[in-house]
């Protein structure tokens, strides 16, 4: 497939990501779901009453990460960037989730709205949530870098979680015919990680500035996405 083909690909499937559409409806009707919520904020106790576990979902940089008023684009090569690429992400694995019964929650929903850093483990923990994933892509300076790494932080139970997520990453890209290289699960010095009220890990799933990987990342195929949520949906169901 040339590179054309998938930038087609990706515009369609993203909705361009560039305002045309915006990544949360082309992931509703990639999905075939027309009723997708975008909640960002509950009450413990509305969340209590479900009797659902809760998980937060953070879609990595984005408007306000770190200034107001200023768009973090994150990793950018090859014409795409993490910020959209992880929004994307971040909306298909709450579908999916959510089909599964969980009560799910975005740190932010699109381009526009300001997102502090800090604000995003502080929704994790006003939620009382089960765990907390951050969305990334990596990047380097030579294309020759590849992989995909977990990091987990501080609450207990992030490092069992980052394992689950990390072994179900390689192996749904294993399946798929991806190229793989563990970097590893590792301890994560993170901002979004500083909380040890319940666990957190930071997803690293491969490098925009590889070829091969962006290719994976941008083709609009739910591999990562799938894995992702199956690693969550693993790690939690052995807390019944």
């Amino acid at each position: 497939m040339t590179d054309i083909t998938r930038r087609q690909m990706l515009t369609a499937t993203l909705g361009g990501l560039a305002g045309i559409v915006g990544a949360r409806f082309a992931a509703v009707e990639l999905l075939g779901r027309k009723d997708l919520e975008f909640e960002t904020s509950a009450s413990a106790a509305s969340v209590e009453a479900k009797k659902k576990k809760v998980i937060v979902l953070d879609p990595g940089h984005g408007m306000g990460n770190r200034n107001a008023n200023v768009y973090d684009p994150g990793a950018v090569s090859g014409g795409y960037k993490e910020a959209d690429i992880v929004l994307y992400q971040a909306v298909v694995i709450k579908g999916l989730l959510e089909k599964k019964g969980y009560e799910v929650y975005l740190t932010r929903e699109d381009e526009k709205t300001p997102t502090s850093l800090a604000s995003r483990a502080e929704l994790a923990e006003r939620v009382n949530a089960d765990a907390f994933v951050s969305l990334h892509c990596n990047a380097f300076s030579s294309e020759s870098a590849n992989g995909q790494e977990t990091y987990y932080g501080n609450g207990g139970g992030s490092q069992e979680l980052a394992d689950y997520v990390q072994k179900s990453l390689l192996r749904q890209l294993e399946a798929g015919k991806k190229k793989v290289n563990n970097r590893g699960v590792k301890s994560g010095n993170f901002r979004v990680l500083k909380t040890n009220k319940l666990p957190t890990v930071l997803v690293e799933s491969g490098f925009l500035s590889n070829p091969d990987n962006r290719e994976y990342l941008a083709d609009g195929v739910l591999d990562v996405e799938t894995a992702i949520a199956e690693g969550i949906d693993a790690y939690l169901k052995t807390k019944k």
